[in-house]
């Protein structure tokens, strides 16, 4: 069986800064629901994405994947992270969700029981955390996010 190929390597684009980023962003976002027949949007544009802070700077690619999943609505940055240790990219993670042998409804709920570590548990083995797991929910909102095809969708 072939890995399924990451739709976004073909993508790539190289930016000079978190401005220019969230310009092309915005301008990639307006183009695909032009094309997919959607009509513009006022606020959703490179200048809100912009506005979007970060609370720190990420220095490799695992901590930017791990800031992009923590923009994922009522997604936390411990939550984030529990991904990002087992999925330590966004190719990685695509891949998972194209395996033919899982159903839709697997693939929605592939993270549901992922251990997070809460900040106050940081450093601990994943057996010594309190309990918490990424839940069904929020399981489903990544599933939505990194798969869907409609930038008009609501994820609150």
């Amino acid at each position: 069986v072939s890995p399924v190929a990451c739709p976004w390597l073909a993508c790539v684009r190289h930016t000079t800064d978190s401005a220019a980023t969230a310009a092309f962003l915005g301008s990639l976002t307006e183009y695909l629901a032009q094309q997919l027949g959607h009509p513009p949007k006022a606020t959703p544009s490179g200048a809100a994405i912009a506005r979007t802070q970060l609370t720190r700077k990420a220095t490799t690619p695992a901590q930017a994947w791990v800031q992009m999943l923590s923009q994922i609505p009522r997604l936390t940055e411990p939550a984030a992270q529990a991904i990002g240790r087992q999925y330590p990219s966004l190719c990685a993670l695509w891949q998972r969700y194209g395996d033919p042998k899982l159903t839709d409804t697997e693939k929605k709920g592939l993270l549901k029981d992922l251990r997070v570590v809460q900040a106050h548990t940081l450093g601990a083995a994943p057996s010594e955390t309190d309990g918490r797991v990424v839940g069904p929910a929020v399981s489903e909102r990544v599933y939505c996010a990194v798969t869907g095809v409609d930038p008009g969708t609501s994820m609150s």
